[in-house]
């Protein structure tokens, strides 16, 4: 989580609980004093000024992140990929301010904002001032929560007030009571960043929420990243669950199999519809009562289930089947893999099936790969077999793979390019099969220089990917450059490509460009990795050591 995000939240905090008295008064800090710190702008939209008197310079914090794109040095856009591309604001889209910072003294702020179309919104603003923090509310039209669902929080502004009802499908933190609502409208999850009792204090034992329950919070919208939240929202009210899923995801092998998934059942009974054509691969074979063994736990039901064996074994096949009780459905989740290919040349095909305008309405192909991990970075890794090599863009599996160069792996995804590089997308699971250590081979120079008709180049310039197949080849290199902020890219020299750090978290990359940048004369850094794709103006690359080893990276 970034402080920024830490000291929004925290600032939300001061502001709600002040929100509990009777006026919003002058502010009275030594170092900054505000004319008022709740400002409230007409529907219909205009201006209104705040009167500033600081004992010190200040500025606001920026908490927003926004839609603009970063471009380097050669006007190229900085895509999502790279790590350094969020932009922040002092305020979100729809407000404005005439001045983000001042100097110690007397100053007047303009807040202005346009019609806000009849939906009520609100923003909560920090100012820096020395080492203080001066929260201020902005509200612009009345702030009726609207009774919704998923879709419409997801469709509605940024400071939008919802009422909203979902289940529960799955709880990520219970000490401030995130998790993740669903419903009909959307397949989209609608993340719960933290939940707050009527007094604004996290009280999750207090909602007795379980995965499965019907929840009904009320909030405002925001937007965090890609991610839709609502943040603190207020419990309003819990239906349980007369269904609760115990074990109902399951993988299998082209051989098929049987499976047995455990329901809690606290309604009448657990019941499904008919299996459709397309499920015919699989049968429901018995439905069970399991009585619990010890006093503290519950009694299940036990639904066995077969899969049929592949008949093709090239194949991925997925299903969901859903069990209800009363109005309460919990789905059991199928997935069939195609056995492992004998090469990753095979998984090149695939890429280029895929890829192809003729194909882009036909289901995908998807494969499994085992091989080793060679590098590892936090969107994934980067995966070698017989010497070819593939990226495995397996970011929510992180945890399950990092820190295991070396080791061998199953994995199974769909096969992709991006920016010329080949890779496993959508990837269905990450199975670590043993333990190993990466013999490191022979590094590519990419300072290497080379004279055609009199012309030299650097080996750096000369990384394209392959004419026929569009693909590049992963391969390990190094090279040596400086660093330079804002992005962190290594410049080599005479090079007019610059080497990109992709997913990086091994290495405090700000670290090593105040060693390249700070003294009189600039100094240089040696990186090795894989590169494994290639943009306008760069290469991205998995790095895997720096050279000289920084005494805070030791």
């Amino acid at each position: 989580m970034k402080m920024t995000r830490i000291l929004a939240t925290l600032a939300s905090g001061v502001v709600l609980l002040a929100g509990c008295a009777k006026e919003y008064e002058v502010s009275y800090l030594d170092e900054i004093q505000l004319s008022q710190t709740f400002v409230s702008i007409p529907a219909e939209g205009g201006s209104v000024t705040v009167d500033v008197n600081a004992a010190v310079d200040w500025s606001f914090d920026k908490l927003f992140e926004t839609k603009e794109q970063l471009k380097d040095n050669n006007g190229n856009v900085v895509y999502e990929d790279h790590e350094a591309v969020m932009v922040y604001s002092a305020t979100p889209e729809w407000l404005s301010l005439d001045k983000e910072s001042a100097a110690a003294g007397e100053t007047t702020i303009t807040f202005k904002a346009d019609d806000n179309g009849g939906v009520g919104r609100e923003a909560k603003l920090v100012i820096l001032a020395g080492s203080k923090f001066q929260n201020i509310t902005v509200r612009q039209g009345e702030m009726t929560a609207s009774v919704a669902t998923v879709k419409d929080v997801f469709d509605g502004a940024d400071g939008q007030s919802f009422i909203v009802t979902g289940t529960c499908s799955r709880i990520a933190n219970t000490e401030y009571g995130n998790w993740y609502m669903t419903d009909e409208s959307t397949d989209e999850e609608l993340y719960i960043y933290g939940t707050v009792d009527e007094t604004g204090s996290y009280n999750w034992s207090a909602f007795n929420i379980e995965v499965g329950d019907l929840v009904t919070v009320r909030g405002s919208k925001t937007t965090y990243g890609s991610t839709v939240e609502l943040v603190d929202a207020k419990f309003v009210e819990v239906e349980k669950s007369l269904l609760q899923g115990v074990e109902t995801d399951f993988i299998f092998d082209s051989k098929g199999g049987t499976a047995e998934a455990e329901f809690i059942v606290k309604g009448s009974g657990i019941n499904y519809d008919a299996l459709t054509d397309e499920q015919s691969w699989i049968s429901i074979v018995s439905i069970e009562e399991k009585k619990a063994e010890k006093e503290d736990e519950e009694d299940l039901t036990v639904v066995k289930l077969s899969v049929s064996p592949l008949v093709d074994k090239t194949v991925r096949r997925s299903t969901s089947v859903p069990f209800k009780c009363g109005s309460s459905v919990v789905s059991v989740n199928i997935l069939q893999y195609p056995d492992p290919v004998a090469n990753i040349s095979e998984v090149f095909d695939g890429i280029a099936y895929n890829t192809a305008e003729e194909n882009k309405d036909n289901p995908k192909k998807y494969f499994t790969v085992e091989g080793q991990i060679v590098a590892v970075c936090s969107n994934g890794f980067i995966l070698s077999k017989d010497n070819d090599m593939i990226f495995v863009y397996a970011g929510d599996f992180y945890n399950d793979f990092k820190g295991k160069e070396g080791y061998s792996v199953r994995v199974c995804g769909m096969a992709d390019a991006y920016n010329a590089g080949p890779q496993l997308g959508s990837v269905d699971f990450v199975t670590i099969l043993a333990e190993g250590k990466v013999e490191e081979p022979i590094p590519v120079d990419l300072n290497a220089k080379k004279t055609v008709e009199g012309k030299e180049s650097v080996a750096i310039d000369d990384v394209k990917a392959d004419e026929d197949s569009g693909l590049l080849d992963i391969t390990y290199i190094k090279a040596t450059g400086t660093l330079s902020d804002p992005y962190h890219n290594l410049s080599l020299e005479g090079a007019s490509t610059a080497l990109a750090f992709y997913g990086n978290k091994a290495f405090d990359l700000d670290a090593y460009c105040d060693y390249c940048n700070k003294g009189e004369t600039k100094k240089t850094i040696t990186v090795k990795g894989y590169y494994m794709s290639i943009q306008s103006g760069r290469v991205n690359f998995v790095v895997t050591a720096i050279e000289p080893e920084l005494e805070d990276e030791k």
